[in-house]
């Protein structure tokens, strides 16, 4: 059984926050993408796209936002996207410490998002978007809990589809 989370704080990402975000992000990959498209596509891709400039560029953009998980010093998670054309929110990560997974802490994340972008955000979107490879059981079923719904198949990794999601906000 899992240990109750320490006290943990939700708030906006900070470029100082970006030397602890893209390991976090790496590592959940490495977790995550390893057994679905092996470790030799994962690190292909992670690599190119997890580099300090994409996060640096969710603080700095008014159509980027994100949000990190903190307890105490220590960054537990993430969660980062973008304005989509159709004024939805595109969430393209969503990341937390695998010791504390079930802890509430990516539930919080997604409620700090929301609050973020409705307050922030002009106009704000109405609801947030993403997709899950399928297969991905443990995260499907994360985002049924928190009011996400099937919007049907969307473009994968490698040969795996995903599902995309919606949560009207």
């Amino acid at each position: 059984m899992n240990k109750p989370a320490a006290s943990f704080i939700i708030r906006p990402a900070q470029p100082g926050d970006v030397a602890a975000i893209v390991p976090l992000v790496k590592a959940s990959w490495a977790r995550t993408y390893d057994p679905a498209i092996g470790e030799t596509a994962r690190r292909a891709i992670s690599d190119a796209k997890h580099v300090p400039d994409l996060f640096l560029a969710e603080i700095e953009q008014p159509d980027k936002a994100a949000m990190v998980a903190l307890a105490g010093d220590s960054l537990i998670g993430h969660v980062g996207g973008y304005r989509l054309e159709n004024g939805n929110f595109y969430v393209d990560h969503l990341h937390v410490d695998k010791a504390l997974h079930g802890q509430g802490v990516a539930a919080a994340l997604m409620d700090g998002l929301r609050d973020h972008l409705t307050a922030e955000m002009s106009p704000p979107p109405t609801a947030i978007e993403l997709t899950v490879l399928k297969g991905n059981d443990r995260a499907l079923a994360f985002y049924a809990k928190h009011g996400f719904i099937e919007l049907g198949e969307a473009e994968g990794l490698a040969d795996i589809p995903a599902i995309h999601l919606l949560w009207s906000i």
